[in-house]
């Protein structure tokens, strides 16, 4: 993932992931990638805890089936 500036300055930690995450969907799925699936995040010390992360569509947009390229309208 590249690195942002941060845009809302005044906003909360979770605010800022809750931005970071939609843009991160947003972006890859314009780009092709395949964004639903499960992953699980397991860091190398065990003071972080483990992830499970769980992506899903939750609406049946009409997406094209061929491969042209997504343009912000």
């Amino acid at each position: 993932m590249t690195s942002r500036p941060n845009t809302n300055p005044t906003g909360t930690p979770t605010d800022d992931f809750e931005s970071a995450l939609e843009t991160l969907i947003l972006e890859s799925f314009a780009e092709g990638v395949a964004i639903e699936g499960a992953w699980e995040v397991t860091p190398p010390s065990s003071v972080v805890p483990n992830w499970r992360i769980t992506i899903e569509k939750t609406d049946n947009a009409d997406t094209p089936q061929d491969e042209s390229t997504f343009l912000d309208e």
